[in-house]
């Protein structure tokens, strides 16, 4: 029997990603955030090159690393699906000339980016976490601090291998399987089990990063520092002060930020190694998520009154939170909630200002407010989270009213014409789902000719229809 928890009131132990040989032998699999998680067999997929065929698939999920925060890829009485993370063969192969790197869906972002950077290559669309896997970020159609600029990892896919739930596996891009190569991209593994993808890449002439920040103190402060940089600007990122209660202002910083361009046309030696120390395990089992947050929200209110504008590294850039190795033990057992929503341009003022009264009067926490920049997105899968807009990312420890909380804010997104992030939800209901995503019977359409047993499902594909 494969039993499930979903509850954010109850304490959960700390998630990792789990292989085992037997699929008999069930494990406690959680998301990054640790609100949910399950109990349930894994299956391990050996997948080599030329093979047109593997036996049938579980029923249940795709996972890679385990770091989605929600519950996409915690089986729903199923599954856990992973790629056999000890395969032989090389896992990242870079077309050097072309600018093309062909990679397993289990190679990391971070593996990947040591074998193209030294090459004066990188991914054009990075999300804030260097573990992540190529499947992973497909599955989730990954964004960086430049979806305005160079979109979501669906811009620069070429082609992946997909290995249906019947077994059979297939070559998908924008001409060949254009159906299901639209429906997996942001996906979330509900069509498939992603093994090899193709990216065109990014030139580079250097690992440095010039940023520039700028400060605001009020949300009409903060769109128009953004609409006006954007055009400007490779990447933006806005932090806002967390710690709200009455009378506070929507104060903080957006920082724009570019590559530095190596006039002299020296080779990059390699990319940056550091050692990023671990949060010890004991902390995971102390509720520390106030301490947390307090410290959190000075370490910003500092950044913004003494950063200065210097170059740094891409990975301390594209990767702050990697700093901390583990870092989610900070908030205890009971873990944390990461909520991010996007809202289109045009609704942007009204919305942010609505929030921050609602967020002020109920003396809301937040350990992290981060601001995003989007353009329409070239995905045109009905599950795309991207709308020409500003998305908002809450991440916040979980209290008892938690969840009022964010139905309540649930309803002022779909008022204002927006919606939420599927891969980081673990709590939205079917009803505000659907005023968000309307067209989510045209995916289940694809959805159904591909997997007709409906084998493929998840946590959140049970809870929104889309299983």
């Amino acid at each position: 029997m494969i039993s499930s928890k979903c509850n954010l009131q109850k304490p959960r132990i700390r998630g990792e990603r789990v292989i085992n040989e037997s699929a008999d032998i069930e494990h406690l699999i959680t998301g990054w955030s640790l609100h949910c998680s399950v109990q349930a067999p894994v299956q391990i997929v050996r997948a080599f090159p030329g093979l047109k065929n593997h036996a049938r698939l579980s029923a249940g999920i795709p996972r890679g690393a385990g770091r989605s925060f929600g519950d996409a890829s915690l089986p729903d009485c199923s599954a856990s699906i992973q790629l056999d993370p000890e395969e032989e063969s090389p896992r990242v192969r870079l077309s050097h000339d072309r600018g093309v790197v062909v990679c397993s869906a289990a190679a990391s972002l971070d593996e990947i980016l040591r074998i193209t950077v030294p090459q004066g290559w990188i991914i054009p669309a990075l999300p804030g976490a260097s573990q992540i896997t190529i499947g992973g970020a497909i599955a989730a159609d990954a964004h960086g601090k430049n979806h305005f600029s160079r979109g979501s990892i669906a811009d620069h896919l070429i082609q992946f291998s997909l290995m249906l739930a019947s077994g059979e596996i297939i070559t998908v891009d924008r001409k060949t399987n254009t159906e299901i190569f639209w429906a997996s991209v942001g996906g979330l593994g509900l069509t498939g089990l992603i093994l090899e993808a193709s990216i065109a890449l990014q030139r580079i002439s250097s690992i440095r990063i010039a940023q520039a920040q700028h400060r605001f103190t009020s949300v009409v402060e903060m769109v128009d520092i953004i609409e006006a940089k954007k055009d400007s600007e490779e990447y933006l990122l806005g932090t806002v002060r967390g710690d709200f209660q009455p009378g506070q202002r929507w104060e903080g910083s957006v920082v724009t930020a570019r590559h530095v361009e190596d006039a002299y046309g020296n080779p990059i030696s390699e990319y940056p190694r550091r050692k990023h120390p671990d949060v010890p395990s004991f902390l995971s089992t102390i509720p520390m998520s106030k301490l947390s947050t307090w410290a959190l929200n000075q370490a910003i209110r500092a950044r913004i009154k003494y950063f200065s504008d210097k170059d740094v590294d891409m990975d301390k850039f594209f990767f702050p939170q990697d700093s901390l190795g583990a870092w989610n033990r900070l908030f205890g057992n009971s873990g944390f909630i990461d909520y991010q929503c996007c809202i289109p341009i045009e609704n942007v003022t009204e919305f942010f200002n609505k929030l921050h009264a609602m967020l002020k009067k109920q003396s809301i926490r937040c350990f992290l407010v981060a601001i995003k920049r989007f353009r329409s997105s070239c995905n045109p899968n009905p599950l795309t989270f991207a709308l020409d807009g500003i998305s908002l990312g809450l991440d916040l420890p979980i209290r008892s009213d938690t969840n009022v909380q964010l139905s309540e804010l649930d309803e002022l997104v779909v008022h204002f014409g927006g919606r939420v992030n599927l891969v980081k939800d673990a709590r939205l209901s079917q009803g505000s789902f659907v005023q968000m995503y309307p067209r989510a019977s045209e995916w289940l359409g694809v959805k159904h000719r591909v997997d007709p047993n409906r084998l493929l499902r998840s946590k959140l594909s049970s809870r929104l229809g889309l299983t």
